[in-house]
């Protein structure tokens, strides 16, 4: 099998999984993402060292992540953040409807990033769901306000978040009738 060129196969496989974990998928998730329809099958291998990291897998990671060869060679460099964000964001738009979790196998992306912004303080001021999807377009992702509704739930049972339903406030700064969940931390 032909060497990555600048790479040697460990540090394909090494670099390949230092991408997985920063994208948090699972073998399902990467393997779907890049187009492989082995259920998981093909990074196991290679995880176990019965399959090397091949040109071909590197090039679907340079073309789905939008990344140059240099960026994926380069072991001193991490990995472009926004690029990854927007791949998996994108990744996400395109399951829309269909559970997504068994593609990942830490928390997902927007569970992370609200994570991110807590440790930033956030969320220190109370914030709508309104509020919070402005807030990710800010940092380009693009959710569903379903989506992120489910995931925020989910830290509040956790108790990382505090939240209470409220009456939407206008545009025009009048009280509305539909209301929307507020979320904070104390």
């Amino acid at each position: 099998m032909k060497e990555i060129e600048g790479l040697t196969h460990q540090e394909a496989k090494n670099r390949f999984f230092d991408l997985i974990k920063k994208c948090g998928l699972s073998p399902l998730g990467i393997e779907t993402l890049l187009g492989y329809k082995s259920e998981g099958k093909y990074v196991s291998a290679i995880r176990s060292g019965s399959k090397l990291a091949t040109n071909s897998l590197i090039n679907r990671i340079l073309e789905k992540f939008k990344f140059t060869k240099e960026e994926f060679k380069n072991l001193d460099l991490e990995f472009n953040e926004l690029k990854i964000s927007q791949t998996l964001s994108n990744f996400n738009e395109e399951h829309y409807g269909t559970d997504i979790s068994k593609f990942y196998e830490i928390e997902n992306q927007t569970t992370s990033t609200v994570k991110q912004l807590i440790q930033a303080g956030y969320f220190s001021t109370k914030r709508t769901s309104p509020e919070i999807l402005a807030k990710f377009k800010e940092l380009g992702l693009n959710y569903t306000s379903n989506d992120l509704s489910r995931d925020l739930t989910n830290l509040v049972s956790q108790k990382i978040l505090q939240a209470r339903k409220i009456t939407k406030i206008n545009k025009n700064g009048s009280r509305g009738k539909k209301m929307v969940n507020e979320y904070w931390v104390d």
